[in-house]
């Protein structure tokens, strides 16, 4: 993609402005819980029962305003991206898990974990390794015109992470007494809860890069992250 190149350098100022997109993953489902079938085991035996399913992730939310993983070039022409927002969908809940019931033991199923909150990356531009970006406002422009004075802008962007999916409850379990006439109480183990997915980031509120950027001439400010680098995140080159 080419913006700008064609036209003949000194004409009137021109203007591309991608404000308020959203790049989104929205929220993922929940995983199944795994249930018990609660049987009697005969025999003083243990009953030891399923677990929960694992919540599903959510997919990243990449480049707000721009997605980029072939070739872009805005030169000679004047582009602001504003309010652009990427974000990631926040990761299933993990399945709960019913408890065991027996006539000795019974050892509940464990909760399923969370579903990973995957990462916003790029709140204004996401740039693949397999990306060129130029954005030169000025390249090409008439001396002494305005648009060989102009300036591109990022700015009020937000990169956003998401939430892990909450671990699913560990099952109960009731254990019973033992056979009679002498049996040994049976012990009752209730499953342990789910982990909850604690790994999603948001990075590169203003851009991402992680192939090759030109830039010149653009202010770069004001963009949000979550987690880290609020304005650029990877290499620049003027």
């Amino acid at each position: 993609m080419r913006i700008g190149a064609g036209r003949v350098p000194g004409e009137p100022l021109d203007l591309l402005q991608l404000h308020g997109h959203d790049a989104v993953d929205r929220h993922a489902h929940a995983g199944a819980g795994g249930f018990v079938n609660g049987d009697p085991v005969t025999g003083g035996g243990p009953s030891t029962e399923g677990a929960g399913g694992t919540g599903s992730a959510a997919g990243n939310g990449d480049g707000g305003g721009l997605f980029n993983a072939g070739t872009a070039s805005f030169t000679g022409v004047t582009v602001t991206f504003t309010s652009n927002q990427a974000a990631s969908g926040n990761g299933g809940a993990g399945g709960a898990a019913a408890g065991g019931v027996a006539q000795g033991s019974a050892t509940g199923g464990d909760g399923g974990d969370g579903g990973e909150g995957a990462s916003g990356v790029g709140g204004g531009i996401f740039n693949a390794t397999t990306g060129t970006l130029t954005l030169e406002p000025r390249l090409g422009a008439k001396k002494g015109s305005k648009q060989a004075k102009a300036t591109d802008l990022i700015t009020t962007n937000q990169a956003l992470a998401g939430s892990g999916g909450q671990g699913g409850a560990g099952g109960s379990a009731t254990a019973g007494g033992g056979i009679s006439p002498f049996g040994i109480h049976g012990v009752a183990t209730p499953g342990q809860p789910g982990a909850t997915d604690l790994f999603s980031v948001g990075v590169g509120g203003g851009i991402a890069n992680f192939g090759t950027v030109h830039i010149d001439n653009t202010i770069i400010t004001g963009n949000h992250a979550s987690t880290n680098d609020n304005d650029v995140d990877g290499t620049i080159t003027p």
